[in-house]
């Protein structure tokens, strides 16, 4: 891998200003942004009988905030034209890593809360069931780490 130039120069110093600027303004839109989803989409699953729909929410909240940070990440990587292809395939790559991980966290967090919603919702003496439904749950969750293993090992 290349080095980075130093002494920094007043090109280098503007490019990783815009880089940062674009990073720190697309978090705070993504927050804007889901402050506000988060308000209608309160409304909207406050009319509904079942908790489902507020587990599914919570359980896309945060993966979905980290995905577009990384897309700010990555908007910004794009700014700095000092690094060399060493340097950038190193960050994309770590950027590539983010996003299978953010995928894994988000249909982990939804196959957990549906799961966890559907076993409340059993009776006491359906005891097959319910350790049939944790076992399938555990199996999920291996078959999502192995092939979110296998993404970024590649």
């Amino acid at each position: 891998m290349g080095s980075v130039p130093w002494p920094l120069t007043d090109q280098v110093l503007r490019q990783l200003a815009t880089a940062g600027g674009i990073v720190i303004v697309v978090a705070l839109i993504a927050r804007l942004g889901f402050l506000f989803v988060e308000r209608a989409a309160g409304w909207i699953t406050g009319r509904t009988k079942t908790e489902l729909d507020d587990l599914v929410i919570s359980a896309v909240r945060t993966p979905l905030f980290v995905v577009v940070i990384l897309l700010g990440a990555r908007a910004g990587l794009a700014q700095l034209t000092f690094l060399d292809a060493a340097w950038t395939r190193a960050f994309e790559g770590l950027i590539f890593v983010g996003f299978v991980l953010s995928g894994y966290m988000l249909l982990h967090r939804l196959v957990g809360n549906v799961v966890g919603w559907y076993l409340g919702g059993l009776m006491a003496d359906g005891a097959i069931d319910r350790q049939l439904i944790l076992f399938l749950r555990r199996m999920t969750q291996v078959v999502l780490l192995s092939i979110a293993l296998i993404m970024i090992l590649d």
